[in-house]
């Protein structure tokens, strides 16, 4: 009876099946092609969504210049282990502090894949973009999320964060995974940051700050910590410590654990800090 049911449902609806695994791109572009109405909705085959995710992001989707709108995005499988827990955690920092932020000054710089509804005629004219994306004259498969964000921003089409458009999506629950999976996301941040450089004038000052911050951090943590773990390598022989009073008389090694830490906390912060202070400003004259 169910199936017979959703059949009759989905009657009316072109449906079609890939013969190859061609990737998820390829296979949204074929659905895109064969669409029809103004909305389309990409929900990941993983992802569970509320029963009123799809009319509270066609709500938003109301304005006619809003290219894009995603929705909150929250562990399924969160009570699986501490790294689930984790990755939930940083699924709420991302959408309610980092996409709540860029929503106020009018462009999400990622809609996420899991939960994300276009704008069918916006997508038409970016369809061809975003087939042939190439970087560095290869064809890029991976990343298209955000990728296909950047192109909306670039067309004139501002993005948009729905919070209480709740979807929920298996997130990996050991570290090999995770960290392949964050290598992945961290290639396509860093690829499309560069192809988005230049939208960056025409978008708010606080874009420009936010981008720099979650670009730049990174890096300047990296050269920090070589640097530190250089200078250990380099005069840590050199430590003499009193056992008297335990006080470390080399200059050098002292620098060098400053510098150490001193790079993780201007990491956390500016990567936090700013993110949570823009974000609480702009909503001090909000009643929501």
């Amino acid at each position: 009876p169910c199936s017979r049911e959703l059949r009759e449902m989905t009657r009316d609806s072109p449906s079609f099946c890939c013969q190859d695994n061609v990737g998820k791109r390829k296979a949204q572009i074929a659905a895109i092609r064969r669409s029809f109405g103004d909305l389309v909705l990409n929900v990941d085959s993983d992802t569970e969504i509320d029963t009123d995710v799809v009319s509270k992001l066609v709500r938003k989707m109301h304005d006619p210049a809003v290219g894009a709108a995603m929705g909150q995005l929250k562990a399924s499988n969160r009570n699986d282990s501490w790294l689930t827990r984790l990755i939930d955690m940083e699924y709420w920092l991302a959408c309610n502090e980092e996409r709540a932020a860029q929503t106020r000054f009018g462009a999400v710089m990622c809609c996420c894949g899991p939960c994300a509804m276009y704008r069918r005629s916006a997508l038409m004219l970016l369809l061809d973009q975003y087939e042939t994306q190439f970087f560095r004259g290869k064809p890029n498969d991976f990343g298209e999320d955000r990728h296909l964000t950047i192109l909306m921003l670039k067309g004139g089409f501002p993005t948009e964060y729905v919070p209480d458009a709740i979807a929920a999506t298996v997130v990996p629950d050991r570290l090999l995974p995770y960290l392949r999976q964050q290598l992945r996301w961290a290639r396509s941040t860093y690829r499309d940051t560069l192809l988005g450089l230049h939208l960056l004038p025409g978008l708010d000052r606080y874009l420009t700050l936010d981008v720099l911050g979650q670009n730049l951090g990174p890096l300047l943590l990296a050269i920090s910590s070589i640097a530190a773990l250089a200078q250990l390598a380099a005069h840590g022989q050199r430590a003499v410590v009193d056992r008297s009073d335990y006080r470390l008389r080399c200059p050098c090694l002292g620098v060098a654990l400053r510098r150490f830490v001193l790079a993780s906390y201007d990491f956390s912060a500016s990567r936090c800090i700013p993110r949570s202070t823009f974000f609480s400003c702009s909503r001090c004259k909000s009643t929501r």
